[in-house]
């Protein structure tokens, strides 16, 4: 079993690691902030960044994880992380249908108003090459609908509750505190949106508010 305060240093180091990236390389850093994170060399140089952070990551969590596993631990490791065939068609069904439900249900407002605007797949306002290629394959959506939500769930559910769940920690724990680090990973925008705004008094508030709000939903989020 893993000591609950090795764990938890554990995934505050892997919080310090994921986003280092964004400060350590230059074009990470938005060029001095000169540049915004949209900007396609800071998106691109950011990738990059979080796909080494998930590599040293991976080698972290794996020489802990072995110190506290006695057999097998490579397969445990890869079990914990959640990697375990479904060879049940109906489980797989409902491993695969269930979390698109509810996601849809989180997603309602939106949903709701792309159907009465038209922009739904199969409606009228609706555009596969324009609504749909063209916004999956670009580099912002490569980013925003595949890489950062593969290595934010990898990061901070797959590896935190693989590590987590081996300092005896309950369900609840699990469920309600994992998310809490997700969150922290995020005020660090805060530090972007001060510098951008001139470092001002009014940008400290806008910061501030920035932070506190990111840190709410994204703990939300995490939640559900």
């Amino acid at each position: 079993m893993v000591p609950s305060g090795i764990a938890n240093i554990t995934c505050i180091s892997f919080i310090l690691i994921y986003i280092a990236g964004f400060y350590v390389f230059e074009h990470s850093r938005n060029n001095g902030l000169k540049l915004s994170r949209q900007h396609p060399t800071v998106i691109k140089s950011r990738m990059k960044a979080v796909a080494s952070s998930c590599l040293v990551i991976s080698v972290i969590l794996c020489l802990i994880l072995s110190c506290y596993v006695e057999k097998g631990p490579m397969q445990t490791i890869i079990t914990l992380l959640g990697v375990k065939p479904i060879l049940d068609p109906m489980a797989l069904w409902c491993e695969l249908v269930r979390p698109l439900l509810l996601t849809m249900i989180l997603f309602l407002g939106p949903l709701s108003l792309l159907y009465f605007d038209q922009h739904l797949p199969g409606q009228n306002g609706f555009d596969w090459k324009r609504d749909g290629y063209q916004v999956l394959f670009s580099l912002h959506g490569v980013r925003n609908y595949v890489f950062a939500p593969l290595t934010e769930e990898y990061v901070f559910r797959s590896c935190m509750i693989a590590i987590l769940s081996q300092a005896n920690h309950s369900s609840a724990y699990l469920v309600f505190v994992t998310p809490l680090y997700f969150g922290l990973a995020h005020l660090h925008h805060g530090w972007e949106v001060y510098h951008q705004l001139g470092r001002t008094r009014q940008a400290l508030q806008t910061a501030m508010m920035s932070s506190i709000f990111q840190f709410a939903y994204t703990t939300l989020f995490g939640w559900y």
